[in-house]
């Protein structure tokens, strides 16, 4: 849809309320800081999108509840639903979440040699229905919303369980040993042949592990290993997931676009009362 279609209908759909006030939530508004299939977190005590901002956020003005969903696309679940939830400063920066689907967020991860949170996915999954998504790089003018999620984020806990393999000082930042792999189908293992190790003594791997760990979601260093960022240079490059939500709104409608891996379309929102 092009933009210009898009004010075009926010100023027919606003007309009939036309509030441009910004923050237009009163104090009841929700304040849950669990993962939720409906946000609404407290988000008063924010410092910044996930220290991305150089500063911190100014004082938060009341929480606003947005519904919506994306055109011609449906979620495993069987859903269309995006739900979002944000308070922003004085310069109109911004904190909150977002939810995809209708699906339950996954328990938190506790075992570092299975995948997460589905064991016989072959990679990271986007989206995890249910669970909040922390906005980054998020900014609100009288007209216009804009933010950005980081599809890895799911595994942050799960990355933090990892334990560096034995030839991180060697330059490998992931969470397997680096060599060749391949898998062991009959033994639902995956096998990694480090580098310059006989084919004869591969060693074994959960397959959900291995494949997360190749696909680069980890940061692994001779201290620990970490969800990895865009500012860590590596074999895989700076290009790390996200998806970005561009809207114009008026009064209680947001109509705009989202760009994101495996996930691209128009969307559309209306404010919670």
């Amino acid at each position: 849809m092009r933009a210009t279609t898009i004010l075009t209908a926010l100023v027919l759909l606003g007309a009939c309320k036309a509030d441009h006030s910004l923050g237009a939530l009163g104090p009841d508004a929700a304040a849950d800081t669990s993962l939720s299939t409906s946000p609404g977190p407290d988000l008063s005590t924010a410092t910044s999108s996930q220290a991305v901002d150089v500063e911190p956020l100014g004082p938060l003005g009341p929480v606003e509840s947005w519904t919506g969903w994306i055109e011609n696309f449906t979620f495993k679940s069987g859903s269309d639903a995006i739900t979002f939830s944000l308070a922003f400063d004085p310069n109109g920066r911004i904190a909150g979440q977002v939810v995809f689907g209708n699906g339950t967020p996954p328990p938190p991860a506790t075992d570092p040699n299975a995948g997460y949170p589905d064991d016989k996915a072959m990679g990271p999954v986007f989206p995890i229905e249910g669970f909040a998504y922390t906005m980054v790089d998020g900014s609100i003018t009288s007209n216009r919303i804009r933010f950005t999620v980081r599809e890895h984020e799911p595994w942050t806990g799960w990355c933090a369980l990892q334990t560096p393999p034995s030839d991180v000082s060697s330059g490998n930042t992931g969470c397997v040993l680096a060599g060749n792999g391949g898998a062991d189908p009959a033994n639902d293992l995956c096998l990694v042949w480090p580098a310059g190790q006989k084919f004869d003594a591969p060693v074994k791997v959960d397959c959900g592990k291995f494949f997360l760990c190749t696909s680069g979601v980890c940061f692994c260093s001779p201290t620990g290993c970490r969800l990895r960022a865009a500012e860590d240079q590596t074999a895989w490059g700076t290009d790390i997931p996200t998806m970005s939500f561009d809207m114009a709104y008026s009064g209680t409608i947001a109509m705009g676009d989202v760009i994101g891996v495996g996930l691209s379309g128009n969307v559309y929102f209306t404010k919670d009362p």
